[in-house]
Formats: C-alpha cells, structure tokens, sequence
C-alpha cells in the first residue's frame, strides 16, 4: 500500500529510505517531555460558607451579620506548617497559626461578618430573541474562600506524599479504603484513604456553616501536550453546633501520568 502511494506521488522508495532515521529521530524527540515546563505546586483553600443544606443548595441564615465568628481548620504541614505569605484574605477576616490540644492548626476570625449576598439569578434567553433580559437579585449564602499556592522547584511526591510531603494534618484513624471505580479505570497508581480530622467553629448568634478545606499537589509538564500528576486531602464539613467537631477527611494519591519508575522525568 504504501509502495504504491509512493509510486503515485513520483516518490522514490529509496529516497524514502534515507529519511527514516531522521523521521524517527524527530519522533522521538518529540514524545519526550520539554525540560522547562516541568513545574511543581501546592495548593491549599479553605472555604466557608453560611447557612443551611436544603438539598443541593445553602439557604441563607435569616440573620444578616454575626460576630466574632472563629474557625480552626487542619493545615499543610512538612516538618513545620506552611508559610501563610502568599495566602488570600476576604476582607474582614483574620488568620494566623495557633497551637491546639491537636498540633498547630490555621485560625481564621471575624469580627463582623456578612452571612448572605445579593446576586443576580441565571435567566434563560428566549430563541431567535435580540433582547438581554435584565437578571433578577437573589439572596444567596455568602461564601469566604482563602487560598494560596505554593511553587516548589523540587518534584512533588504524588505517589505517596504521607511520606515526606505536605499534607494536612491533624490526621488520626488513617487507614486505605477502595477508590472509586472511575479512578481504577483511569489510574493505574492511585490509592485512597479515609482518616478522622478536628475542626472548631463558633459565632454569636450561632448560624450552620459549611467548611472545605482542600489540598492538592501537582507536577505539570509539556510532553506532546500538557499532562502531569497530582493527590487530593480533602475536608468538608457541615457544622450546626459550637466547638469542635470530629470530620472525614479523604487522601486520594498517585492519579495522573508516571514513568516506569514511578517519577514525573
């Protein structure tokens, strides 16, 4: 087949021939990964929203504003806690590392603080219409996200970050639980674990709240196109109470792409 294609475009088989190993040698260099692009991160939020769970929305709590709200949430740590410099602040709020009955843990305080917003509603546009109709204001739970993003010029241990890595802690009752059969399908390396966590909270008046606080450590890098790996420490919790508050936390390692010997290079 392909000698007759050559034949029908006038192309020489051993012209062809010559340029096979140069052909190859182009191929290959492509499939490696681009050395600069490599680059390695940490991410870590928190986010705090008020109200209750109806279903799948938060309604907002009737009162409008409460007061001396605190919130203690696990933290990144490797040897000792992560630097707080780069991390985002809503206005209003306070943060710093304080030590607990637990280890060192991110408290975040406010002294007034908004438990609701005014956004607009979603209005569909009617077909073959040039009119943008004007979107209602609904009353929505606010919502207060913290966030910050560590670069590291080392690579990320993905594969098993319990083992010298950062990661959330307190953790107690670690233990591996199966992982979702889509993550078996899709990654080969990936374990998962359940563990138990602490997290406090309290405000005057009390108002239900939903915390998440999330990990995530990644390497990126250009190889034919952007690919990499990354693991999950997650936290969610619905508080309805004052105090502290024993929660599920998840650690979900080793998905994405890895060499043969179990490294991003």
């Amino acid at each position: 087949m392909i000698y007759r294609a050559l034949r029908y475009f006038n192309i020489r088989w051993s012209n062809v021939r010559l340029l096979i190993p140069v052909i190859v040698l182009l191929l290959s260099g492509c499939s490696e990964p681009v050395e600069e692009s490599f680059t390695y991160s940490i991410d870590y939020s928190v986010s705090i929203t008020f109200g209750e769970i109806q279903g799948d929305v938060v309604k907002p709590p009737k009162i409008d504003e409460i007061g001396n709200v605190t919130v203690i949430v696990p933290l990144p740590v490797l040897n000792k806690p992560i630097g707080l410099e780069n991390l985002s602040i809503p206005k209003g709020w306070k943060v710093e590392v304080v030590k607990t009955p637990y280890g060192k843990m991110l408290k975040l305080s406010g002294e007034k603080v908004r438990t609701w917003v005014m956004s607009p509603m979603p209005v569909p546009i009617k077909e073959g219409s040039n009119v943008t109709p004007t979107p209602p204001m609904v009353k929505r739970a606010a919502s207060y996200g913290f966030k910050l993003r560590l670069k590291l010029d080392r690579e990320v241990n993905t594969l098993n970050p319990l083992n010298g890595e950062y990661v959330l802690k307190p953790k107690f009752n670690l233990r591996e639980i199966s992982c979702p059969e889509d993550y078996i399908k899709h990654y080969r390396n990936v374990k998962c674990y359940k563990y138990t966590t602490v997290i406090f909270y309290d405000s005057d008046p009390m108002v239900n709240a939903s915390i998440v606080v999330w990990l995530e450590g990644r390497n990126n890098w250009f190889q034919m196109g952007w690919t990499g790996n990354e693991f999950d420490d997650y936290v969610f919790a619905y508080v309805t109470s004052k105090g502290w508050h024993n929660v599920t936390g998840k650690l979900e390692t080793g998905q994405g792409v890895y060499t043969s010997s179990g490294g991003s290079r």
